[in-house]
């Protein structure tokens, strides 16, 4: 098993790496933007005051949810500033990664051959965003050969690394890259269609056997 080490949080571990800081106030606005724009849509196509309020309607209420929410986690993050180590640290050595198969658009999935006996498994689209690994965006369509398409130091997957996350939270919110590019090999391996599968995942498993191990650790947390 990984045994995590505890650190303390910094500013900038408060930032989503995939929604960016809060920024309330322009949300709303761009938020209200794009209502303005989807009402006299639907207006000029049904000349229906109704229909053009009903559906951006919803789509706004959808979206201030997801704006508050956001918002709330960062002030919930912003808080545990001041707790001693609320900062989970996973530190992985590892010499071989499979590119495993992922459910319809749910992927990628990497999973890391670990010592012991023990796998563990990195799944969905949050692994191809530059701000996870503190990265600049790269430039054109970056460089092919590397998976998540940045350049060394920030080239991932990587034969040493660090994931950071905040205690009680699953997905990491930074990969700290501590090693050097570790080429995923291709392999037929597919994650069960209709687990519940977790952004990280340790289990007992070998390269060998790891369809079978996959569905013994995971293909019994079945979704609803």
């Amino acid at each position: 098993m990984l045994a995590p080490r505890y650190r303390k949080a910094a500013v900038q571990d408060v930032t989503d790496p995939i929604r960016g800081p809060s920024a309330l106030v322009s949300r709303f606005l761009t938020s209200f933007l794009v209502f303005g724009g989807a009402f006299a849509l639907v207006y000029a196509v049904t000349k229906s005051f109704v229909a053009a309020g009903m559906v951006p309607g919803i789509l706004l209420t959808l979206s201030a949810y997801s704006i508050l929410s956001h918002h709330r986690d960062i002030q919930r993050r912003e808080r545990r500033l001041t707790e001693p180590e609320p900062i989970e640290v996973i530190e992985v050595r590892a010499a071989r990664v499979l590119d495993v198969g992922a459910p319809g658009s749910t992927g990628p999935a990497l999973c890391f051959e670990l010592p012991s006996d023990q796998m563990l498994l990195l799944y969905g689209q949050w692994l191809l965003e530059p701000a996870l690994y503190r990265a600049p965006c790269p430039a054109d369509d970056g460089n092919q050969e590397r998976f998540n398409l940045l350049e060394d130091p920030f080239a991932f997957p990587s034969d040493h690394f660090a994931l950071h996350r905040w205690r009680g939270e699953v997905r990491p919110f930074w990969i700290e890259i501590l090693g050097s590019y570790l080429t995923p090999q291709n392999s037929s391996v597919q994650l069960p269609t209709r687990a519940n599968i977790q952004d990280v995942e340790e289990f007992a498993g070998a390269v060998g056997s790891l369809q079978k191990d996959i569905e013994d650790a995971l293909g019994q947390k079945t979704t609803t």
